[in-house]
């Protein structure tokens, strides 16, 4: 497993480890997130294989293992940060909503700069970047 500073979250595999928790199962959660059942275990499965270890303990009822607690803990805990961000974006301009914008960007372009470069055009857009960060050297 590498160090855990090199690793690098992805929030709809996260998403799927907490919607199983907190749906009690495969089946319940696929629903709530309008996927197959299917498509939820290869993202359980695929964030375990990352991490390097069992997330989620496959038995009645369904519970997370420790290092799965520590995940669902940073998932809930970016929710708050990002609703508790959305509010006072929108108490200071009630007409227009806030939109998400997902792009996915490799860490060498993120070590150039390139969030800075387009951050001025967020702000007033009204758009909160969803960055989905590859390593690419990892898959090389």
């Amino acid at each position: 497993m590498p160090p855990p500073f090199l690793l690098m979250f992805d929030y709809k595999l996260l998403e799927a480890l907490d919607m199983v928790l907190r749906c009690g199962s495969f089946d319940a959660a696929a629903k709530r997130l309008h996927l197959t059942p299917s498509a939820i275990s290869q993202r359980i499965r695929q964030l375990e294989e990352r991490h390097g270890e069992v997330l989620l303990r496959r038995e009645t009822p369904l519970s997370a293992t420790a290092s799965g607690e520590q995940l669902l803990a940073h998932v809930r805990q970016v929710r708050l940060l990002e609703a508790d961000l959305a509010k006072r974006f929108d108490a200071s301009n009630d007409d227009v909503a806030w939109s998400n914008l997902r792009v996915g960007i490799t860490a060498d372009s993120l070590a150039i700069g390139l969030i800075a470069a387009i951050a001025p055009n967020l702000l007033p857009a009204k758009l909160l970047l969803d960055c989905v960060v590859e390593d690419e050297a990892l898959h090389a």
